[in-house]
Parts: structure tokens; C-alpha cells; sequence
């Protein structure tokens, strides 16, 4: 059973699918999930079909560096509505972190050659993981990605194919093994720098996101120390509920977020229908706390969402 799941009659409000309140409608929405043009299983459209079962209002396609999800669906009209998104890897001290561009144009010129300078040393990597591998005895990654959607090559995609080959059992191992720090196929990477991240996307219009901040390995002081970094240089929201979220972690990063004045996104972070824990718009619900400073509350949302009625 999911961790979710065990949380159910404990105190903690979790509803499957988040609802969020404003004035006299409903807003059922996720603002961060991935398509297979980087590390997720599904194509736009199913997406898209996912979220219309759930019935919501509005889905956003983030993908890992890469917004080639929202090129192949840019006449998609109806619900959900479509918001268009990214993924931005990035440093920070040492310390990858990850920041989503939400409401972006994704035709931006400036946006669009980060991206792409991004998915080269994407490439980069896994041609000198590919060259690890084969020193190891292991052939076959550079034909495997031949096979594969993704614009975005990530280190999961690398983890499913020594799986396939039957190298390791699960994801787990093969990082453990492989594609971690002390992997034997590990490479490091250039990232570019959080400022960077969040330069482009707020000179393409968008609203910088602190994607799954507890999900760092970075202590509480050194938390702090990122969120004020980042709202210093540009960034305005943070999530403050995704996926396999505990309520005690909920209650700290709402508290946060008005520390810091910054907006309170939230999203499934979702990848794979078959990872039965997940789903499209499944993380628990905003606290009322957060309800003042909802990413919703955005004047950019204001402005891209008129006209669209959410269900």
C-alpha cells in the first residue's frame, strides 16, 4: 500500500484529487507532470486524457528541459485546459535542483536556447555513460535511446535499459550500481545555475516554481537559505503539495512559503500509470493556509486564464 494511502484516518486531509476553491467554482488541477519527450511514460494526448477522466480544470506539461510536448499539442482546445510548462534542471551550491516555468511562451528565443543547451549536455552525458558501459561489457544504450521518444535524456531511461538487458532488477539497483554519485557509469553534469533558470523564465512570462523542495538533501537552515536565494533572484512560488507527501512536511512547506512570500503551487509530479502510488492530479490538498497565497492568486494566471471557465 502507498504511503498515501496509509495516512487515510490519521488527521491528514489527502483527497485523491485536489480541489481547490475560488469564489464559487471548483479548480481541479496539476501543474506538474511528465510526458515521454522526457522521463515519462506517456504521450501528451494520453495525458490530456488522463486528466479529462479526473475531470480537471487545468494540466500543465513540465517537462525535463524540453517543451516539445506542448509543439506537438498546440491546437489542443476543451478540457483540460492546457497551461504550458518546463522542468529546468539546475545548481545551486553544489546541489541539483529543479525549477518549473509555469506559463511560459514556449516560443521564447532566449528560453529555447537554454533548453537546447541543456538537452546537448543531456546527450553529452549518456554518450560517456554509453562508453562507461561498454568498458563494462554493457553495449546497446545509444541504440536504445534511438528507440525512444525523449528529447530530454535522463539517467531513468539509462536504469530501463540495464533492466531490459537484465544487468539489474529495478530502477534502485541500477542507480545504486551504475548511475548514482558512486556509480560505476556515473557523469557528472553542467547544469546551469538556479538565476539562470529563473531569468528565462520570467523573461518568457512565466512564473518560477521551487519544484518538491523537501525532496533536497539540504537541512533546514540550508532550505532557508535556498528559498531566500531564490526569490532574491526572481523565483515567486514554491510547491508546497506533490506526490507522497507527509502532512507534517505539508504544514512546514505552507509555513515556508509565507515566510518567504512566495506563491503555493502544487502538482503530481507524475510519470507512470503502471507506479500504482501516482496519478494525475493525486498529491494531497492545499492547506487553508495556503489559500491566500495559492499560485491561483498569481496575477500571470489572472491573465493567461481569462476567457477559460475552470470546471
Amino acid at each position: 500500500m502507498c504511503e498515501l494511502a496509509l495516512l487515510h484516518g490519521k488527521g491528514y486531509s489527502y483527497s485523491a484529487y485536489c480541489r481547490c476553491e475560488r469564489g464559487r467554482s471548483a479548480l481541479k488541477l496539476d501543474l506538474h507532470c511528465h510526458s515521454h519527450f522526457s522521463d515519462g511514460k506517456h504521450a501528451p494526448r494520453e495525458l490530456l486524457e488522463f486528466a479529462a477522466g479526473q475531470e480537471l480544470s487545468y494540466l500543465a506539461i513540465t517537462d525535463h528541459d524540453s517543451v516539445d510536448a506542448h509543439m506537438t499539442i498546440a491546437a489542443h482546445r476543451g478540457y483540460p485546459n492546457l497551461l504550458p510548462g518546463v522542468e529546468i534542471s539546475c545548481n545551486w551550491q553544489g546541489q541539483e535542483l529543479h525549477v518549473l516555468g509555469l506559463l511560459i511562451d514556449i516560443h521564447d528565443e532566449q528560453l529555447s536556447q537554454l533548453l537546447d543547451r541543456q538537452q546537448r549536455a543531456r546527450r553529452e552525458r549518456m554518450d560517456s555513460m554509453d562508453r562507461r558501459l561498454a568498458a563494462l561489457g554493457i553495449h546497446g544504450l545509444a541504440e536504445h535511446f534511438k528507440h525512444q521518444h525523449c528529447v530530454a535524456q535522463t539517467r531513468s531511461y539509462v536504469a530501463d535499459f540495464l533492466i531490459q538487458e537484465g544487468v539489474c532488477k529495478n530502477r534502485a539497483k541500477a542507480f545504486k550500481r551504475f548511475l548514482g554519485r558512486r556509480g560505476k557509469a556515473y557523469v557528472a553534469i553542467e547544469w546551469c545555475s538556479l538565476a539562470e533558470a529563473v531569468a528565462r523564465i520570467v523573461a518568457s512570462g512565466g512564473i518560477a516554481v521551487l519544484a518538491h523542495p523537501g525532496r533536497y538533501p539540504i537541512g533546514r537552515l540550508k532550505l532557508q537559505s535556498l528559498l531566500s536565494e531564490f526569490a532574491h533572484v526572481g523565483g515567486e512560488a514554491m510547491e508546497v503539495s506533490y506526490g507522497n507527501l507527509d502532512p507534517l512536511q505539508l504544514k512546514k512547506l505552507a509555513s515556508l512559503a509565507l515566510e518567504h512570500s512566495l506563491y503555493a503551487s502544487m502538482g503530481s509530479d507524475f510519470h507512470d500509470a503502471s507506479a500504482h502510488w501516482t496519478g494525475i492530479g493525486k498529491f494531497p490538498s492545499l492547506p487553508q493556509e495556503s489559500m491566500k497565497n495559492a499560485i491561483w492568486e498569481h496575477p500571470r494566471w489572472h491573465q493567461f486564464t481569462s476567457g477559460t471557465t475552470g470546471r
